[in-house]
């Protein structure tokens, strides 16, 4: 499911399927990386975007770019992973390795 997705970009980010990371770059530097199967619930996935919003040199539009990459990267993140604001259990790593792509 996701292999189809490597090298699609949002904004400055851009996807690599091979290790499951979204990249902020900067012409051809690597200037962040968020490993998305570090992320398993809407905690981890609200600190990558902290985290991701204070680093110097991350504008807004970078971040908005990096929550509308994970939404669609998981398919609905907010039906996935916080929805009713809840905080729900998502396996990014099996979802994006196909075991949850029939859901």
């Amino acid at each position: 499911m996701s292999a189809a997705l490597d090298g699609r970009t949002w904004g400055r980010w851009q996807y690599k399927d091979v290790n499951a990371t979204l990249l902020l770059m900067d012409g051809d530097t690597v200037e962040y990386e968020v490993g998305l199967e570090q992320c398993k619930d809407s905690a981890e996935i609200l600190d990558w975007i902290v985290q991701v919003s204070e680093k110097t040199g991350v504008s807004r539009s970078d971040v908005g770019d990096l929550v509308e990459a994970i939404d669609e990267l998981a398919d609905g993140l907010q039906t996935k992973v916080c929805g009713g604001g809840g905080n729900r259990r998502f396996d990014f790593r099996a979802y994006l390795r196909g075991a949850g792509a029939q859901n």
